[in-house]
C-alpha cells in the first residue's frame, strides 16, 4: 500500500501558535472520531471529527513536553505534562457528557 491509496480526513491540525509543535504526541479513538493532541510548547487538545470538520473541544495549556493517551471510546483523556520549575506531573480528563452525547 502507497502513501496514495491512503485519503487524509479533514483539514491539517495546526497549533495556536507558531512555536506549538503540535503533534509531539498523538492519540486517537479506536473509531477514528476523536484525536488528541499533544504539542512540545503549547499544551494539549482533543478535536471531535463531524464528518467534514475537525472541532476543538477541550484545550490543556501551560504545559510543555506534553504527551497524551486517549481512550478506546475517546472519552478520557490522559495527559503527561512538565511544568517549568515543578516537575512532571499526569492529569486525567473526562470528556464532558454534553459534548459526548452531541457527537
Amino acid at each position: 500500500m502507497s502513501e496514495s491509496d491512503w485519503s487524509i480526513v479533514g483539514a491539517e491540525l495546526v497549533g495556536d501558535a507558531p512555536n506549538d509543535q503540535i503533534g509531539y504526541s498523538v492519540s486517537m479513538s479506536a473509531d477514528g472520531t476523536r484525536v488528541a493532541v499533544g504539542s512540545n510548547q503549547g499544551g494539549a487538545a482533543v478535536y471531535l471529527y463531524d464528518g467534514t470538520t475537525w472541532n476543538k473541544v477541550i484545550i490543556v495549556t501551560n504545559t510543555i513536553k506534553t504527551s497524551v493517551s486517549l481512550s478506546e471510546d475517546g472519552t478520557v483523556l490522559a495527559v503527561g505534562y512538565r511544568v517549568v520549575d515543578f516537575g512532571n506531573n499526569v492529569e486525567v480528563f473526562e470528556l464532558p457528557s454534553e459534548i459526548n452525547e452531541s457527537w
